[in-house]
């Protein structure tokens, strides 16, 4: 959970991410996980106020690189929110995929 205010709005976050490891290779894997996100605002701002949720793949092709891949496809829904300042253009849900790599650097 994460709280910071911006411009006399304070915006609250949650993330959850539960996943299980499915297949691993000598020190390769192959991960799959849920994902929420929940955000809300004090002023009701629409793009503030949504709820994300989909699933995901990641695979690390080897332990001794620290670098993965991931894909994540997702649905979200603006939460009602009652800013005149704010007003939704958009529909009420959206959808999108995400591709990624983590890379990890110690220095």
């Amino acid at each position: 959970a994460i709280h910071f205010s911006r411009y006399r709005n304070n915006i609250f976050t949650l993330r959850v991410r539960p996943g299980l490891e499915i297949v691993r290779l000598c020190a390769s894997s192959l991960d799959v996980y849920i994902r929420s996100y929940l955000s809300q605002d004090t002023q009701r701002e629409f793009f503030n106020n949504i709820l994300e949720y989909g699933v995901g793949v990641r695979v690390i092709p080897t332990d001794r690189l620290n670098i993965s891949f991931k894909y994540e496809f997702m649905q979200g829904n603006y939460l009602p929110a009652s800013s005149p300042n704010s007003p939704n253009p958009y529909g009420a849900k959206y959808h999108y995929n995400l591709f990624g790599m983590n890379l990890f650097l110690r220095f």
